[in-house]
C-alpha cells in the first residue's frame, strides 16, 4: 500500500486533549474544594488555639497535643490523655474545651466529606489518564513493537 498524500503532520503529535481536560479539572477541584475546606480547618484551629490558650495558658505544642487528643477520641479526652498529659485540667475545663473542640470542628466535618468524595474520583481519572497513557504510548509505539 502507498500512501500519495502527505501525512506526517497527523501523526507528529499525540492527542493531549484527555490530559489537558484531567489537568484542568484537577485545578478547578482544587479551587472550588482543596483549598475552601483548608481554610475552614485553618479558620477553626486558629479559633480551637487562641480560645485554649486563653483558658490554660499553655504552649501552642500542647495545644496542639490536645487537639490531636480530642480528634482522635471524637471530641473527648481520654481517660488516659487526662491523668497523664493533662492532669491540670479540672472537669469544668475539660467539659469546656471539648465543647469548644465540638464547635470549632463542626464544619469541617462537612468539608473532609468533601475532600474524601473529591479524593474518590481523582483516583478514578488518575487510573483513567495512566490506562490513557498506556494505550497512546502503545499507538505511538514503532510498528515492530506494536502488539498484535
Amino acid at each position: 500500500m502507498r500512501v500519495k498524500n502527505d501525512t506526517v503532520n497527523l501523526f507528529r503529535y499525540f492527542a493531549a486533549t484527555a490530559q489537558a481536560v484531567f489537568l484542568y479539572t484537577c485545578v478547578q477541584e482544587t479551587i472550588e474544594h482543596a483549598l475552601p475546606d483548608k481554610v475552614v480547618y485553618l479558620q477553626a484551629y486558629g479559633r480551637f488555639s487562641q480560645v485554649t490558650q486563653a483558658i490554660l495558658e499553655m504552649p501552642n505544642q500542647k495545644i496542639d497535643l490536645l487537639r490531636h487528643f480530642l480528634k482522635q477520641a471524637i471530641g473527648h479526652l481520654s481517660k488516659h490523655a487526662r491523668m497523664k498529659e493533662f492532669a491540670i485540667l479540672t472537669d469544668a475545663k475539660t467539659t469546656r474545651i471539648e465543647g469548644l473542640y465540638s464547635d470549632s470542628f463542626s464544619k469541617l466535618a462537612d468539608a473532609q466529606a468533601v475532600v474524601s468524595t473529591f479524593r474518590a474520583t481523582h483516583d478514578e481519572r488518575r487510573n483513567l489518564h495512566h490506562r490513557e497513557r498506556v494505550c497512546v504510548g502503545a499507538l505511538n509505539a514503532p510498528p515492530s513493537h506494536r502488539t498484535r
